[in-house]
């Protein structure tokens, strides 16, 4: 533990600084990176049973959102009581600072290596180990889950081919979308494998799908004024706070503080894009969507489409 400590001042890390509200606020965003998935199940609600119900999305949405924040806390206290203050900035060294000192065999002091380290017990490193194990599992599940019926939907406003819609008779799950979204991750696959500078796109992840959140409570904000018909066909048109709907009010407040994070992950180096190539692949992403839009709604507009009949209503469960 000395051997880390003098590496991490060494390397000019503060193992005693004074209150920063800048650090504490900084905090928040980190929180938010995992807090904000509460809601990816809207992604699915075609496939859940009575999602219609406001009750149940409640139950689903900030249910969620509350269980995850109290065990984020758990986790945060037990830490805490378990290792010290200064053991976790020894930590956190070995992560941002690049203290091989402060790390277990290389491993960075993450929570979950922590505990491995910690205890005597087979049976938890065994579980810990699974868990790892189950995590890989849910973000594979949870990207194809969910983006492939993005790309469905985006098929079925005739934004990408036909053929990403077709239901597979046998599996009943739209096989050819899987497909497309395997083959596009191939190359991102033998990126981070064979070109060591992309992993330091990672935290261009957290801002990339941190964005999405933010124009996605924007959009609800506006869905009673952009699309009043379809609002006020939602079991949650009733729910208004001095005549105005309730959605616009939560979307405003979503919006703006999502902004407001999104805002620190890309101005602040502590939590924020660590390279020029990490801004040049997110906001080319963006400018390749909004081309790929533009050209392709002319493209059906000159075959007599319009696709913004599209998003004049939604289709029943």
């Amino acid at each position: 533990m000395q051997t880390a400590i003098d590496a991490s001042v060494a390397a000019g890390v503060d193992l005693n600084p004074p209150f920063s509200l800048l650090a504490t606020l900084l905090v928040a965003p980190i929180a938010w990176t995992s807090l904000q998935w509460a809601t990816y199940s809207a992604q699915q609600n075609g496939e859940i049973k009575n999602a219609r119900s406001f009750n149940s999305q409640v139950f689903i949405i900030v249910g969620s959102l509350i269980f995850t924040g109290i065990l984020l806390a758990i986790l945060a206290a037990g830490l805490e009581k378990a290792v010290g203050t200064e053991f976790l900035y020894v930590a956190g060294a070995g992560y941002w600072s690049g203290v091989g000192e402060a790390t277990v065999a290389g491993f960075w002091l993450w929570p979950n290596i922590i505990a491995v380290a910690l205890t005597a017990s087979p049976l938890v490193v065994v579980i810990i180990g699974l868990g790892y194990i189950l995590n890989s599992h849910q973000i594979v599940h949870n990207c194809y889950i969910g983006m492939t019926r993005v790309m469905v939907a985006m098929s079925l406003d005739r934004l990408l081919p036909e053929a990403i819609s077709k239901v597979d008779e046998k599996r009943h799950t739209p096989a050819n979308a899987h497909w497309a979204y395997f083959i596009a991750s191939i190359p991102v696959i033998l990126l981070y494998n064979l070109y060591p500078g992309w992993v330091g796109l990672t935290l261009g992840v957290t801002f990339a799908c941190g964005y999405v959140f933010v124009i996605t409570c924007l959009a609800g904000a506006l869905l009673p004024y952009r699309a009043k018909d379809v609002y006020e066909a939602s079991p949650g048109a009733k729910y208004k706070i001095g005549g105005v709907p309730l959605v616009t009010i939560l979307g405003a407040t979503g919006f703006i503080l999502g902004g407001v994070m999104v805002m620190m992950f890309m101005l602040y180096p502590q939590l924020g894009l660590t390279s020029a190539l990490a801004y040049w692949v997110v906001f080319g992403v963006l400018a390749f969507s909004a081309i790929w839009y533009f050209l392709v709604k002319n493209a059906q507009k000159s075959r007599g489409i319009n696709v913004d009949y599209a998003f004049k209503e939604i289709p029943p469960e």
